[in-house]
């Protein structure tokens, strides 16, 4: 049902619920107030002294959110939890987080006002990425939020994958846990090539000590086999599985016979 506009002054309404939405209202719609608490339009510059406005407190709150906003990150409804806990206003939360597919208890609170409490680069990686309340599971485990700043600004800096920045998350963390500082765990100064991947080794063998001995032991055994110019090898570790990745290329039937023959003569230089 459409409601009459109203013209309004800027001055006039309460913009305190601006959560910075990834997607803004587009420039046609009206702003819509609800007990002249503004819901959109946060970060328009208004031309003149009056702008058309549409009151929507008739609605539950959490109905208009849902119907301006139909999908917001986590990222965006911690900012907006905080938003509407300061206003005190009148809502349903645990209908306003249903809609978006979460259950509204006292964990997810708490990753609410955890999400809050992280460097502000992060947060903003952190809603491009969509990221969820499981891949910041990790860090309600320390004693203080901010021991993480140092792993939470890099991953923002470099523009990780999320799930790249979830492995090193939970690792970081547990390293964290263990004692270790951010000097132990700093990644290499020279970031080129798979700088991401080695880091991520690197601090699966502070975490794990004796698989990483485990491992290095094994790769030299396979280092030293015969491997013609015709293979590329690289270790490679994938979960709790890790051994040696071979590549190469076939031209034809008699090239394919040639490696097998190659890869023959690997195998009866393995010893056990």
């Amino acid at each position: 049902m459409l409601l009459e506009l109203m013209l309004k002054t800027a001055h006039s309404i309460n913009f305190t619920l601006d959560f910075a939405p990834k997607v803004p209202s587009p420039q046609l719609f009206p702003l819509f107030t609800w007990k002249n608490y503004a819901l959109n339009h946060f970060g328009y510059k208004f031309k003149g002294d009056l702008f058309p406005t549409q009151d929507v407190s008739h609605q539950p709150l959490q109905a208009v959110i849902q119907q301006i906003y139909p999908r917001l990150s986590f990222g965006e409804l911690s900012t907006l939890f905080l938003n509407l806990k300061v206003t005190e206003l009148d809502l349903n939360f645990e209908a306003l987080f249903s809609f978006y597919q979460y259950r509204f208890d006292a964990r997810l609170e708490k990753m609410l006002m955890v999400y809050q409490e992280l460097p502000l680069d992060f947060q903003a990686w952190g809603i491009a990425h969509e990221i969820s309340p499981r891949d910041l599971a990790p860090l309600v485990s320390l004693p203080e939020i901010s021991a993480a700043n140092d792993v939470l600004k890099t991953i923002a800096h470099y523009k990780f994958s999320r799930s790249q920045a979830s492995f090193i998350l939970e690792l970081a963390v547990e390293l964290l846990l263990m004692d270790y500082t951010w000097d132990d765990m700093a990644p290499p100064a020279e970031k080129q090539g798979m700088w991401i991947e080695k880091w991520f080794l690197q601090l699966k063998d502070l975490r794990f000590p004796v698989t990483a001995q485990i491992d290095s032991t094994q790769q030299d055994l396979l280092a030293r086999l015969p491997w013609s110019k015709d293979f590329n090898t690289r270790w490679s570790r994938t979960g709790d599985k890790s051994g040696l990745e071979v590549k190469f290329l076939l031209t034809s039937k008699g090239d394919l016979e040639k490696k097998m023959q190659a890869l023959k003569r690997i195998h009866e230089s393995w010893e056990d």
